[in-house]
């Protein structure tokens, strides 16, 4: 029993890097990786043949690690462009305060250069608590796979709340249309 558990840790730890390195190339690009969901796929009402013709598209687009515009712009050859602006709202649902990290987002946002500096602020705090995270993750012993997701979950609030934070009230409220409606169903980073 005790070999599974210490197998099981490491294992966890690689999971968990992973999904950190997967969550940066969906905010650097990823497009590819959440249209492949098929969570985001029934919220963007993607057809039979587009779902076929994406599967191959999008794992081109992983393999080559394209970048966010060449995604957006190989995807629009399949989806309409309601369904790519809807993608980006996606996205922007599963980063959430992950995105003010992008400069094309504080600018959308106008943030002040107060507001840069502490963004800056709280993205060197975030790192730092990554760290401490990933060093209990190396020595916890989690009794199943919802107690290490629940663990990691209070950090990625953290994280996010921190990042949240920075924005004025009207900055939320613009922050809010970018992301559109609410999503029908939970989708995480891929």
């Amino acid at each position: 029993m005790r070999s599974s558990l210490t197998h099981a840790v490491p294992l966890a730890l690689l999971l968990l890097l992973a999904a950190a390195a997967l969550a940066a190339d969906l905010r650097w690009g990823g497009l590819a990786q959440l249209v492949n969901q098929p969570a985001v796929q029934r919220e963007l009402q993607v057809t039979a043949e587009q779902k076929a013709r994406l599967t191959s598209v999008a794992d081109e687009l992983q393999a080559s690690r394209a970048s966010h515009k060449q995604s957006r712009d190989s995807l629009a050859k399949i989806l309409t462009a309601e369904q790519i602006d809807r993608l980006e709202q996606v996205r922007l649902h599963v980063l959430d305060g992950l995105a003010l990290e992008e400069p094309a987002m504080a600018d959308q946002l106008n943030l002040s250069a107060d507001q840069r500096r502490s963004l800056k602020t709280a993205v060197a705090e975030n790192a730092a608590d990554e760290r401490e995270m990933n060093d209990v993750m190396k020595r916890a012993r989690f009794p199943n796979a919802k107690s290490r997701r629940d663990f990691v979950k209070k950090y990625r609030v953290k994280a996010n709340e921190r990042l949240l934070r920075i924005l004025t009230f009207p900055q939320k409220e613009r922050f809010q249309k970018l992301k559109g409606k609410p999503l029908l169903e939970p989708v995480e980073a891929p």
